[in-house]
């Protein structure tokens, strides 16, 4: 036998070769010629081929494609033989399959379960389960308790019994307890998953989970830093959400994750932002003050007023907050630009762009000679420097106090009361009930012309003014209280001299007016939409306010003089005071000093001394330049009748000194504006128009910041970074509401920097008030995707 083998198998011999190959008959001349042969071409007859397909495959020689033609003819007879050799095949199948279905079902019972239970299978007269052969293993559906049958994945279930009816009752049991089984069942729903979803939809699926779970998370921790919560609040507010069925991942649950995540939101935001400025190419007015923080840190904070949109006004916002190494103008210069340059405001966008610094009156800031703004004015010369107006205000208001006496005496009376009712609780509580008993609202009694702006003044004069007669039955209580001491009973006999003296009263009642009209124009120069041009307006009004009050009293002044008259005020019997305490202030003299003051100090933009030197000359002629640009856009301000070229050359100089290209097309435009006079400023002249009004007036914005910072930065939280406190600070002042929050685009961004996901791994990661409705149009830059 092996050596038939292995002759059957022995390769043939060269001439069975070339005896064989001599047997085949080349149709194709081409090819003929290829191999070295003659051609003997001649088409092959029918019954040519009828002989061949006869041939049983192994014995006929198949010459290769490219040497034998296709036959077309042959394809049907072909195609009927297969079908007949697969008709065999599958009777054979059906044979198989009928022969090992248990012995006591005959087929058509087989055929009838397995319709009843898709699942079934057989194997040599056993049956078996489809779904558990194929699944296995349960995987993350794994439970104690719940395994699969080897029998039923080896399809080795039989049945039992003597007889065909207990054999099929065993068979029906078996069947019908692996249906309801919880192995079978959670099979039933992998494989249902496995053909429902490819792969790739399974793990869009899972990366979708875990977005939403991370949005969840940024939700959460946008809450917390724009509502000045601390960052330990995650975790809690995590295990409640939890608690109430929200799913927020495994990961980004510290105090660490929170801190991270609040700061790449704030940084987000910033960005966006300043994009939208770079993008509209629009001229900035940087807004800077320093301050202390709890931890004595000294810190810069930065603001910036600018269009964030074309269409909008222009807007005040906080930019950053920057630790100072130290206070000099060089440091600042340096932090300063270090901090723009940072977000994208290059030095050749701030030399176009840059057209205010707005700051306080500090040497080291608006110095003549080396302040941060002479730096900046070398830098960039285009640049404006600006102080603050409210500054200004406050500091006018010093100068008036100085020259005018009498003040001094009423503000030493108004720093004893705060001192008696701020540091004693008793003397508070006691003022209350006395109150109560004269039906008075008790109001918080203050200092005045004090470190805070006049506004605030404003309030404390209005508290005595209210609080008149519980201060006066409070103080003759204790001036008679046998319990205090003699000391304290003459100092509080003392006090109610003074405040029932004639001459306080009429003080009284001339501060309440100045102040009244200060504390307005504070207030007002505050407001973030302020323009220069109103600013002037609004001065110039209270400056004649004033000046009318130098003539005729106000409306306070005249109920005081009405009292002193009648030597009764609010009910109190008044007396004439002989105490060197008690110095009137001259009406005339006090509201004359005040126009005077504030005409010298607000009507200037970069110095605001008294002497008139020659930064001062410059810094009225700055200012005037502004408020005439703003004034050509007033038809109200235009000569009666207007020339044609009225103003044509102040706005090209204008446009000269901030870098406006285009000043032809505004000129025209302004011609146009001039032959219409329409009340409604024309398209045209809109962005001029919004140039202007970025120049700011005030750094209250500053002041709101430090406000806020103080508010973050908690004896609790004193060693907080500055970095992390300006992001805190960030989303509190510019960031919308929670409620307004969309955090996909952050979290996208998140994402690409390589940071994990709420759900990444398995491991457990657990270790002042804002004028809102200011924000609205930025909020709609920061909300959108």
């Amino acid at each position: 036998m092996l050596k038939w083998l292995k002759k059957k198998n022995a390769p043939a011999t060269s001439m069975e070769t070339a005896q064989k190959s001599s047997d085949v008959r080349v149709e194709d001349p081409a090819v003929a010629e290829n191999l070295g042969g003659e051609s003997n071409f001649s088409p092959v007859p029918a019954s040519r081929t009828d002989e061949m397909l006869k041939v049983p495959e192994k014995k006929r020689k198949v010459p290769p494609e490219e040497v034998m033609p296709v036959m077309i003819e042959a394809s049907d007879e072909r195609d009927s033989v297969m079908d007949l050799v697969l008709g065999e095949e599958e009777n054979v199948r059906e044979e198989e399959e009928r022969s090992e279905h248990p012995d006591c079902w005959s087929w058509e019972q087989y055929e009838n379960k397995c319709k009843e239970y898709p699942w079934l299978t057989s194997s040599k007269g056993k049956l078996g389960c489809k779904i558990c052969r194929e699944v296995k293993n349960l995987g993350t559906e794994t439970s104690q308790g719940v395994h699969f049958s080897l029998e039923w994945v080896n399809s080795s279930v039989s049945s039992y019994g003597p007889t065909k009816e207990k054999q099929h009752s065993a068979l029906r049991k078996k069947m019908y307890l692996h249906k309801s089984s919880a192995c079978h069942l959670k099979a039933v729903a992998i494989l249902d998953v496995r053909t429902c979803e490819s792969i790739t939809q399974l793990n869009s699926r899972m990366q979708v989970k875990l977005y939403e779970d991370t949005c969840r998370v940024f939700r959460s921790a946008y809450k917390i830093g724009k509502h000045e919560r601390p960052f330990t609040d995650l975790p809690l507010d995590v295990d409640v959400q939890r608690m109430n069925g929200v799913d927020l991942g495994r990961v980004l649950h510290s105090d660490h994750s929170c801190a991270d995540i609040i700061e790449h939101i704030a940084t987000t935001m910033r960005a966006k932002l300043v994009h939208h400025i770079l993008q509209n190419e629009s001229k900035i007015s940087v807004l800077i003050d320093e301050s202390t923080t709890f931890s004595k840190l000294t810190t810069l904070i930065i603001c910036i007023r600018a269009c964030i949109e074309k269409e909008d006004p222009p807007l005040t916002f906080f930019l950053d907050l920057v630790e100072l190494p130290g206070t000099s103008a060089e440091i600042i210069f340096d932090k300063l630009l270090a901090c723009l340059q940072s977000y994208g405001l290059t030095d050749d966008y701030l030399r176009m762009h840059l057209i205010q610094l707005v700051t306080d009156g500090a040497s080291n800031m608006i110095g003549r000679k080396s302040g941060v703004g002479t730096l900046l004015k070398i830098k960039y010369p285009q640049l404006t420097i600006w102080h603050c107006a409210n500054h200004k205000l406050e500091l006018a208001v010093g100068d008036v106090s100085k020259e005018v006496t009498g003040i001094n005496q009423l503000k030493i009376f108004f720093d004893k009361l705060y001192a008696t009712y701020h540091a004693s609780p008793k003397n508070q509580r006691e003022l209350g009930e006395c109150a109560a008993q004269v039906e008075v609202r008790l109001l918080k009694i203050g200092k005045i012309l004090d470190i805070r702006w006049v506004a605030s003044s404003e309030r404390s004069v209005k508290a005595v003014w209210n609080n008149y007669k519980a201060l006066n039955k409070h103080f003759g209580e204790s001036s008679c209280d046998t319990a205090r001491s003699e000391i304290e009973r003459n100092k509080y006999c003392g006090l109610n001299r003074m405040l029932t003296s004639t001459v306080f009263v009429e003080n009284l009642g001339i501060m309440f007016d100045a102040l009244t009209e200060l504390g307005d124009l504070s207030r007002q120069l505050q407001r973030r939409d302020m323009t220069l041009y109103e600013a002037d307006r609004i001065i110039q009004t209270h400056i004649y306010v004033f000046e009318s009050m130098a003539l005729s009293p106000g409306p306070y002044a005249t109920a005081t003089a009405t009292a002193v008259e009648q030597m009764k005020f609010n009910g109190i019997q008044l007396q004439h005071s002989n105490t060197k305490g008690c110095i009137s202030i001259s009406r005339a003299q006090f509201f004359r000093s005040l126009t005077n003051n504030i005409c010298q100090r607000m009507t200037i933009a970069t110095a605001s001394n008294l002497s008139k030197n020659t930064s001062n000359r410059e810094g009225e002629i700055e200012y005037k330049q502004l408020i005439d640009a703003y004034k050509l856009l007033n038809p109200h301000y235009w000569p009666v009748p207007v020339d044609i070229q009225y103003g044509d050359a102040d706005l090209q100089a204008f446009c000269d000194k901030l870098h406006v290209f285009d000043a032809r097309q505004y000129i025209n435009a302004f011609r146009d504006y001039k032959q219409n006079k329409d009340c409604m400023i024309p398209i045209q002249l809109k962005p001029l128009a919004r140039i202007v009004e970025t120049f700011s007036t005030s750094t209250a914005d500053c002041e709101r910041g430090f406000s806020v910072m103080n508010d973050v930065l908690t004896p609790l939280r004193n060693r907080m970074s500055v970095t992390r406190l300006s992001s805190v600070m960030f989303l509190k002042i510019v960031g919308p509401p929670v409620t307004e929050f969309i955090p996909h685009c952050y979290v996208r961004k998140w994402l690409q920097k390589g940071r994990r996901s709420a759900d990444a791994t398995n491991c457990m990661a657990r270790r002042q008030v804002v004028n809102e409705s200011a924000y609205k149009h930025i909020w709609n830059v920061l909300a959108s995707e």
